[in-house]
Order: C-alpha cells, then structure tokens, then sequence
C-alpha cells in the first residue's frame, strides 16, 4: 500500500481526480489533501507520503514555488504534476524536480492510472534495492555526498576516517543499460548512484604497484556499452565531489568517433569553441510552432555536426544548452517576462547523467518540440499571406542579420522568387524594406536613449557604424549626430 497526497486549490478538480483513481482499484490512499504549496509542505512534514500529486497553478504558494522546496528539501520524493496550461516554465520547474510525469488537464482515468502504475513500479523497486544491500542507508549517504547532494558533515564519522589519510581515485561508470546492484568487496568500493539506474562508482586505493586501470578491470564489465571517467588521486574525503565532477569532466571528453571506454581527467585541457550557425533557424521552427519540421531539422543539424567536427559529448551538451538558453530567451521577449537565471537542474541532468550522443540529440529534440507545440497554440507567423509572415518576422528581429536565402528557406519559397513577391507586394525591394525598419528603430533609439552612435548602430543590426550613417542619411537626409541635435533644439524649444 502507498500513500500519497494530492495538491490543487480546486475542491471540485481534487475530489474529481481521486474518483478516477478510487475506480481503479490500486494499492493507494490519499492521506492528504491541500489547495496551496503552503499546505503541502505541512502535511508532507507531518504525514511522510511516498509521492504528491500537484496542480502548479495556485494562490498563496504555487507549483512551481512548490517544486523549488522539493527540489531542496526532498529531492526523492516522487511527484506527478498535473496542469491545465502547456506552460513552458511550468513543464521546465516539472523537469528539474524530477517528475515522473507532467499531465495536462483534463486527463482521463486511463491516463492516471498509466503514471500511478510507473510510480508504483518505481516505488517497489526502490524498496527492493534498499532491501537488498547490507548497510545501504551508509553507503547511500557516501552516494548523496559524492554527488554534491549532502555536505561533509553528514558522513558518519567511521566512514571519513576510512577515507582520510589514503591515496585514492574515483572512477563513475555509466553503461547503457539499467544495471543489477552489485555487492561491495575488500578490493574495492562500489556504489550504486543514488539517483540513476545506469550509473554507479568505484573508489580504489593508489597502488604505485598496479595500474589502476589494470585494477579495474578486475572488477567485470558484463559488455561494453560502458564510458568511466577516473579522477586525479585525492588523499581527503572532501575531496570526493571534486573528484566526482573531474571524472564526469573526463567522460565528457569522448569524442563520436572514439571506442574508447575509460577517460582521464586532464588539467587545462584546451577546449574548442564550436559555434552553432543554425541558431536563427531554429528559433523560428520553436516561435512558430512548427514542432515537426523542428524536429527534422535539428535532428539532420546536430548529427551532421556531430560527426563532421567529431564533436565531443561534453561540445553537444554545450550546443543544447545553448540552445535552450535562447528558445528561453526567446520566451521571455514574447511573454514580457524577465528571468535571467540559467537552467542549473537541466544544465546537472544533461551533463551528469545523459552520456550517448544519441540520447543527447533525443533530449534536446523532445524538450525543444514540447515548447514549440505549445508555441503553436500562439499562431505566430500563421497569416495565409506570406509576406506579411516575412514583414512581421523583420520587424521582429530587424536586429539580426538577415539575409533573403535566410527568409527563404524557414518560409519554405525560392529566393528569387520571394524577392520578386516581396517587390509586387510591398512596392519596396527587401533591402530597402530592412533598412527602413532600422532606421525607425535607430531614430526610436536616438530620441529616447543616450546611447552612443556606434551602440545604436550595433543595436539595429549594423555591425559597420560608417555604413550605418550613411544609411541612416539616405533615409532620413540628416547624419544620426545632426538628427539628434535636431531633437535636443525642438526640446529645448517646446520647454520655453
């Protein structure tokens, strides 16, 4: 029997959410029940659920304050978020706190019983892990701290004396599979990661004797579908989460073309800036809400990439963050909202945990598809009349460089013939429309900042500022200094 408690500031939407699972005969029982994220956090310190249903939409504290007390003060608590938006902060907060699932309202009882079946499954099997290895709760406590999870004094204190005044390395392993838990010998420490199937570490004592990767190998790999990243010696048992973060630096640095299985931590390693040229495209698929041409175009982009610049796995990690730091960026200019944060949970779980470049590009293409397939309920761009879609997107990003072979392939036209249309339609040549668009944009800039000339130059999409006055003068028949002057004089004189 589990128990959980369930979260929603609607009476009638948590009554109608525990009849469909009351239908289903499950092992449950709903011991709890809260309308806010304040409520929550009471009963789930009093009652001790095995997981916790929540709406994220709510007064007083909401989901997503909700999660971000989880994610802190109870990272293995199970959570199934149920939402009535495709909010894409609301599915990110969803991600970082580890949801097993994210369910839109409304839903029906088949859906509800898929997820509770999973968490149910999840449950035993955590249950009977925990009740098949002697001294677990220590050893899962040493997992936590190597992780970063816990700090030093959270260690029983045997366990830091174990670890202190000897030589040692960390190795973590990743393999593709889910994996059996092994039992630990005198030879070696193994660990179980405390959050990933597929993951686990070996702490070796230095041999100046032996190898240590000759040690290792003692220690059998049923295949080798496996990376393992070893650290540097470390002789203090606060030194094992920067051990840990060098061995998964070193896993990081296995290239695609590499069959290689075990990677050392380098210092100073020189890395490489790999640029990702497709950025504006791929923007425009998201805003759009073109989910599957997104799809087939990232996909073909990044494994293309991939292998043509024999990319690491740590350099595609970099590019799909990038990529997220944009479509966030994205966002933020069109619903008027400003979080400058950066993603560090996503950010933990893509460099931590997820070490095949096919499971990377899968990732990447699932997360950035579910916030275009939200975006579609927006129609942006979606005017029958293309040059229109072609007018709205300059006077969007007039900023960028924008070329017509650009607005030509996202708008799925021949180049020649989009500038012919654009012509026929707007009685302007696309250049022409371009630069009037800056210009207003510049005189916007000119009249209500004090920004130097070079910057509004940068800032309207002219890298050149020399080219930027003399088409600036074109427009306007006045330099950008005498059109400012200009407004400073008018000023002055509507103030007398």
């Amino acid at each position: 029997m589990y128990n959980f408690i369930i979260v929603d500031d609607e009476e009638i939407i948590r009554k109608g959410t525990l009849k469909k699972i009351q239908k289903l005969n499950y092992p449950l029982t709903c011991i709890g029940e809260a309308s806010n994220g304040l409520e929550a956090l009471g009963l789930l310190n009093k009652l001790k659920p095995d997981f916790i249903i929540t709406d994220m939409d709510m007064p007083l504290m909401d989901g997503t304050q909700l999660l971000d007390n989880l994610i802190k003060n109870h990272p293995d608590l199970k959570v199934i978020v149920i939402s009535g938006f495709e909010n894409f902060s609301y599915a990110q907060k969803a991600i970082q706190a580890k949801a097993l699932s994210y369910i839109l309202k409304p839903f029906s009882r088949e859906t509800i019983g898929t997820v509770l079946t999973q968490i149910m499954e999840t449950l035993q099997e955590e249950k009977e892990k925990k009740n098949n290895t002697s001294n677990i709760a220590e050893w899962n406590v040493l997992s936590h701290f190597i992780i970063g999870n816990i700090t030093i004094n959270k260690l029983p204190i045997h366990l830091i004396k174990e670890f202190s005044n000897k030589q040692l390395r960390l190795a973590t392993i990743y393999y593709e599979q889910a994996i059996q838990a092994k039992t630990l010998t005198d030879n070696y420490i193994l660990l179980p990661h405390p959050q990933e199937d597929n993951m686990e570490f070996v702490i070796l004592e230095e041999d100046e004797k032996l190898n240590f990767c000759d040690r290792l190998s003692s220690f059998s790999f049923t295949s080798n579908s496996f990376l393992c990243g070893i650290s540097e010696k470390v002789d203090n048992p606060t030194q094992l989460f920067e051990a840990y973060k060098q061995t998964i630096t070193a896993i990081n640095t296995k290239q695609n073309s590499e069959i290689k299985n075990i990677f050392h931590y380098k210092r100073n390693e020189e890395k490489r800036i790999i640029h990702f040229e497709k950025i504006n495209e791929i923007i425009f698929f998201i805003e759009s809400g073109k989910s599957n041409v997104l799809k087939e175009r990232l996909t073909a982009i990044l494994t293309d990439m991939i292998k043509t610049n024999n990319l690491t796995l740590g350099e595609v990690k970099h590019i799909g963050i990038f990529l997220l730091e944009q479509t966030k960026g994205m966002l933020n200019n069109f619903y008027n909202t400003n979080t400058n944060h950066t993603l560090p949970d996503i950010y933990k779980t893509v460099y931590e945990t997820i070490f095949s470049f096919e499971k990377l590009i899968e990732y990447f293409i699932n997360f950035l598809s579910n916030i275009a397939e939200s975006m579609s309920y927006e129609k942006i761009y979606a005017s029958k009349d293309t040059i229109e879609n072609v007018k709205s997107y300059i006077s969007k990003y007039y900023y960028k460089d924008i070329k017509l072979d650009f607005l030509s392939d996202i708008f799925f036209l021949n180049s020649a013939y989009l500038s012919t249309l654009f012509k026929e339609r707007t009685g302007q040549k696309y250049i022409d429309f371009l630069n009037s668009v800056r210009i207003e944009k510049a005189k916007e800039l000119l009249n209500k900042s004090d920004r130097k000339i070079y910057q509004i130059s940068k800032a309207v999409g002219y890298d050149n500022p020399k080219y930027f006055f003399r088409v600036f003068k074109k427009y306007t028949g006045v330099s950008p200094e005498q059109y400012k002057k200009r407004l400073q004089e008018e000023g002055s004189s509507a103030s007398i």
